[in-house]
């Protein structure tokens, strides 16, 4: 993904995150967490499909994930939901070590 595409979509998620339905709190994330909730929705994936998670570390040592599914047709996020948790595993970590947003494919 080429830096302006990466900022206009870290730009488009954040300004998602205040319209997200669901927020649940997962003490310990798990990478293991996330593929599940991507194979439960494996019917809403298709090639215009960009599965993501996006991650910020809260001040009080806590973190703040946003995982969705982001439509490249119609330039939205077709469903996300926000995670609170304590800790997260050391997959997530090494994921975004260096990027907030992650694309998989």
């Amino acid at each position: 993904m080429a830096f302006f595409e990466t900022l206009a979509m870290i730009a488009l998620i954040t300004s998602v995150v205040a319209n997200v339905a669901v927020t649940v709190y997962i003490a310990y994330l798990t990478f293991k967490d996330v593929v599940s909730w991507f194979r439960n929705r494996q019917s809403k994936i298709n090639k215009d499909s960009l599965p993501f998670t996006y991650q910020e570390k809260l001040r009080n040592g806590q973190f703040k994930t946003i995982q969705g599914i982001f439509n490249t047709r119609s330039n939205e996020v077709d469903e996300a939901r926000s995670i609170n948790s304590e800790a997260i595993d050391s997959a997530i970590r090494d994921a975004h070590r260096y990027d907030p947003l992650i694309v998989y494919k």
